[in-house]
C-alpha cells in the first residue's frame, strides 16, 4: 500500500508540474522558490566514478541510491520529494526507520537518467498538510555518459580486448635506439573531449589527454611522443604495443589490438656497429678495389 500510495503521489506532482507555468514573473521555477536552506543529497556512485557511467546504468533493474541525511527538523510523517534537474522523481514519506537510521534513500532506476549529459539532484522537505516547503542544496552539474570509447566492442567472446579499436602502424622494427618516436593514435567512434588514452609501450605507460580540437575536427592526428628514455629502457624481441581509454566517468574502452617490435639495446647496438666497422676495415685491406672503402 506504501509503495502504491507513494507511487500516486508522484504522479499527482508530475501532473501538477507540467500543467504549471515554465517560470515565474522572476525567472525562476516555481515548483523550487527560495534560497535552499538544506544540505545536498548524496550519490555515493559519483565517489567512485566522478559521474555516472554504463556501468551503473546498464542493467534497467538495478537502481542508483540517492540519500538524503536528516535533520533534526524533520519528523515523522513529513515528505520528502527528489527532483533531478526540475522533475519530481522519488517521493518519500518518513517513517520511524528513518528517523532511527537518520538517513533516507531514494532508489532511482536508470530509466529516469538521460543516455548523455549534465544533471543535477535535489529534495524539497514538506510538512503536511502544508503545501510550503524547504529546498535543499543540488548535488550537481556531474556527468551522466552511457556511451563507452570505442564501443561496441564486435566480439564480446575476447576477453579484456576491443577489436574494434585497432592497432597502431607506423612502428619501424627494429625501433632504433637512442631517440623519440612519434606516433599517430587511431581515431576511435565516441571520441570526447577530456578521455584518457593510455599508449602501453613494453612495460611502460604514456598518457595522451584529447583536447577539444582532437575530439571535434577528424582531420586533426592523435598525436603521442615516446620519450627516448622509455624506448632505450624497454629492449627485446617481440614487445607488445597497444593502447586503451578512459572517459571522464571511467567508462573503458578495452584494450587495443596490439602490436609487436624489436629493440636492441644501446650495447647491442655499439656492438654490432663496432663488428660492422671490423668487416669494412677487413674488406678495405683484402680487396683491392677502392669502392670496397666507400
Amino acid at each position: 500500500m506504501t509503495t502504491l500510495n507513494t507511487t500516486l503521489r508522484l504522479l499527482q506532482l508530475q501532473i501538477s508540474q507540467s500543467q504549471s507555468p515554465a517560470f515565474s514573473a522572476f525567472g525562476a521555477a516555481p515548483h523550487h522558490p527560495g534560497t535552499p536552506t538544506l544540505p545536498a543529497p548524496q550519490v555515493p556512485a559519483l565517489l567512485v566514478h566522478n559521474g555516472l557511467n554504463k556501468n551503473d546504468l546498464h542493467d534497467p533493474s538495478v537502481p542508483v541510491a540517492v540519500q538524503v541525511v536528516l535533520q533534526l527538523t524533520m519528523q515523522e510523517n513529513d515528505d520528502l520529494t527528489l527532483y533531478l534537474g526540475d522533475d519530481a522523481v522519488a517521493v518519500e514519506t518518513l517513517r520511524p526507520e528513518h528517523l532511527e537510521s537518520g538517513i533516507v534513500t531514494f532508489y532511482l532506476m536508470p530509466s529516469v537518467f538521460p543516455q548523455e549529459g549534465q544533471v543535477t539532484l535535489h529534495y524539497h522537505h514538506s510538512v503536511p498538510p502544508s503545501t510550503s516547503f524547504s529546498v535543499s542544496q543540488s548535488v550537481g552539474p556531474f556527468l551522466v555518459k552511457q556511451t563507452v570509447p570505442g564501443d561496441p566492442d564486435p566480439d564480446p567472446s575476447t576477453a579484456y580486448a576491443n577489436e574494434r579499436l585497432t592497432a597502431i602502424t607506423g612502428i619501424p622494427d627494429p625501433v632504433p635506439p637512442g631517440r623519440a618516436l612519434t606516433m599517430t593514435l587511431p581515431r576511435y567512434v565516441n571520441i570526447r573531449e577530456h578521455d584518457k588514452m593510455i599508449l602501453h609501450w613494453a612495460d611502460k605507460q604514456i598518457v595522451k589527454i584529447i583536447i577539444a580540437d582532437e575530439a571535434s575536427n577528424p582531420d586533426t592526428p592523435l598525436a603521442v611522443i615516446v620519450p627516448a628514455s622509455i624506448i632505450d629502457s624497454t629492449p627485446g624481441v617481440g614487445l607488445i604495443v597497444r593502447y586503451d581509454i578512459y572517459d571522464t566517468v571511467m567508462n573503458w574502452s578495452l584494450y587495443s589490438e596490439a602490436r609487436s617490435y624489436s629493440l636492441r639495446s644501446s650495447s647491442e647496438s655499439a656492438s654490432c656497429r663496432a663488428m660492422a666497422t671490423v668487416v669494412f676495415e677487413v674488406c678495405c685491406v683484402a680487396n683491392t678495389k677502392s669502392s670496397c672503402c666507400y
